[in-house]
């Protein structure tokens, strides 16, 4: 029997995810971990797998919050509703590639 792999995680910025209801309903099917991360409170399901998570004030809080936990590693997917959000995935790829190549 293989070992599993670490367990998928899903992150989400709430203030800019329009389709947060079918990404509770997915997490749910699969057993998957959300992060529903927002400037403010907002309501959330209650379930175990669901964590909620306010950050401080700022229009790159909840990217910045997602960037440093999600992080680049090897064969992780990041997908990107802002460019923004993206380009701090892709900077942190880039960046640890070109200190390995030194």
């Amino acid at each position: 029997m293989e070992a599993a792999g670490p367990k998928l995680r899903i992150f989400v910025d709430a203030d800019a995810c329009p389709m947060k209801d079918e990404v509770y309903r997915v997490a749910a099917r699969y057993g998957l971990t959300v992060f529903v991360v927002a400037n403010s409170p907002i309501v959330v399901p209650r379930a175990q797998e669901i964590e909620r998570v306010v950050v401080g004030a700022g229009p790159d809080a909840a990217d910045e919050w997602i960037a440093e936990r999600a992080g680049a590693r090897r064969n992780r997917r990041h997908v990107a509703h802002s460019a923004g959000e993206s380009m701090r995935g892709i900077g942190r790829r880039r960046h640890r590639a070109e200190r390995k190549a030194l």
